[in-house]
């Protein structure tokens, strides 16, 4: 039987298209699972995460021009953006009720969640007074 790094390290030398396929069987095979959920995580493209990452580095060492600056602010809002999109995607697969059809979310059911996740947070607070 082979370990799971050896499982790794065969998928890891498998041609491009056999990985794709691999992997699109096994999420088939998954989501079967009534609890299985997917949901694609945004990222930058990697030349754009080293050169964040690159002046990111240059920043906290306090070397940046004003070109660089500009360019580090312009990247750190599209990673933000990313991350909010990755955010809403996975409210999005956690609680679909929350959202229309057009996928934006519904005022009044997300009020209501958070006054019911409210009320039951202040129950569990009284509860563990009470306890004392």
């Amino acid at each position: 039987m082979m370990t799971q790094k050896q499982v790794l390290d065969a998928v890891r030398r498998l041609p491009p298209h056999q990985r794709q396929q691999l992997g699109e069987q096994i999420i088939r095979q998954s989501a079967r699972s009534p609890s299985f959920t997917l949901v694609a995580i945004k990222r930058l493209p990697q030349k754009k995460q080293r050169r964040l990452d690159f002046l990111a580095d240059k920043n906290t060492e306090g070397n940046l021009n004003a070109a660089e600056r500009a360019e580090l602010n312009r990247l750190v809002a599209e990673a933000r953006q990313l991350a909010l999109e990755n955010a809403q995607a996975l409210v999005r697969a956690q609680r679909p009720e929350l959202f229309g059809v057009s996928g934006k979310p519904l005022k009044g059911r997300v009020r209501e969640a958070l006054r019911t996740k409210a009320q039951a947070e202040e129950t569990v607070r009284i509860s563990h007074n009470d306890g004392k």
